[in-house]
């Protein structure tokens, strides 16, 4: 059981992510989740309300992608992205549901989607905090995408949590 004082990092995440939902995601991923949950101090780590908060997050969307898996072939395709998406509540323009597919070769396994899902949620939260104007949400979206890409990859070169 973990206590409030504790933060979890990258390598704890994927352990959690394993045991719990039998999730297997590579550090980079993993890192990638830190880095959107960490809102309070950007060390990498997160404390108990976070890890709570992307947990159930993973949960919602680990059930969605049972649910729109039609084919049962442990991938989703942009028919059944798009609706998982707005299942999820994420509503996504073809641009960026288009974008989102090429990225993964066409199809999302479950990890690809939850990293992707979870990713694409907090952009779009980000988007609409800032309140910018809707025609520049596809360039926000490609740029934050690749800029949370790119934390991760640093992080995980450089030993970071």
């Amino acid at each position: 059981m973990m206590n409030n004082g504790c933060k979890i990092c990258c390598n704890d995440l994927q352990m959690i992510l394993l045991r719990i939902f039998n999730l297997k995601l590579g550090k980079t991923s993993c890192s990638a989740l830190v880095h959107l949950y960490d809102e309070q101090d950007g060390q990498g780590r997160l404390h108990h309300g976070q890890l709570i908060a992307l947990l159930k997050d993973v949960a919602m969307w680990t059930s969605v992608f049972n649910k729109y898996d039609a084919n049962t072939d442990g991938t989703l395709d942009i028919w059944e992205l798009r609706n998982a998406f707005q299942a999820g509540g994420t509503h996504i323009n073809q641009h960026i549901l288009k974008t989102i597919v090429r990225s993964h070769s066409g199809h999302l396994t479950l990890a690809e989607f939850v990293v992707c899902a979870i990713k694409t949620r907090k952009i779009i939260e980000q988007f609409s905090r800032h309140h910018l104007e809707q025609q520049g949400m596809v360039r926000y979206f490609l740029a934050m995408y690749d800029h949370v890409n790119n934390i991760a990859i640093y992080n995980h070169y450089m030993g970071n949590p």
